[in-house]
């Protein structure tokens, strides 16, 4: 497995072409723990371009992401709030983005035995005008970010636009993050030693 760029690229790209808002919109009280505490996912973009073998820890009722073996760093601290109003084991995740500018949102939800995440509001394919109705729920700004003001519009966005898409397929993202657990995800690469 190829690893390239770090977590922080990852905030970084979170930050500028992303679902934001300019502090959190939703608190602890709402907090889920779908993964296990140490939880060790690899994460792989759609296009496979990037890859990275990260964990999950516990921290009071959100998670430190971080790169497996790193300890110190390019950490993000991320809440997921389960989506109540669907059927599925989904979920919003509040992250915040640890070059301290703001807050970034993602929306995931179980997909085979790990989780698929969607966070760039240009990663839909817009069949179906899919992309010209986030106006509705979010204020558009340059690069396609999607600043969200309240709460009730991230959820609006999720159940109103993504969600009817990917059951009725009419939005099919083009971009997505899968987190597969470790062991599925077949053995760590062996690091060849340095000469």
């Amino acid at each position: 497995m190829k690893t390239r760029g770090s977590l922080l690229g990852l905030a970084l790209l979170l930050a500028s072409c992303a679902f934001s808002s300019e502090a959190p919109l939703f608190g602890d009280n709402e907090a889920a723990h779908p993964i296990a505490d140490g939880g060790r996912f690899i994460w792989r973009d759609s296009d496979e371009r990037e890859t990275h073998d990260v964990t999950f820890r516990r921290t009071g009722e959100s998670y430190s992401l971080n790169e497996t073996g790193r300890t110190t760093g390019d950490d993000m601290n991320v809440m997921f709030v389960p989506v109540r109003s669907t059927p599925e084991d989904d979920y919003i995740a509040q992250i915040r983005l640890s070059n301290g500018d703001g807050i970034a949102y993602a929306f995931m939800w179980h997909e085979h035995d790990g989780y698929r995440a969607f966070a760039s509001p240009g990663g839909l394919r817009d069949d179906d005008g899919a992309n010209q109705s986030m106006a509705r729920v979010c204020e558009v700004r340059s690069y396609n970010e999607c600043r969200f003001h309240k709460r009730s519009d991230v959820l609006a966005y999720y159940r109103e636009i993504l969600y009817p898409g990917f059951v009725h397929g009419r939005a099919t993202p083009a971009s997505f993050v899968e987190l597969t657990p470790y062991r599925a995800a077949g053995p760590a690469p062996t690091e060849k030693p340095s000469e």
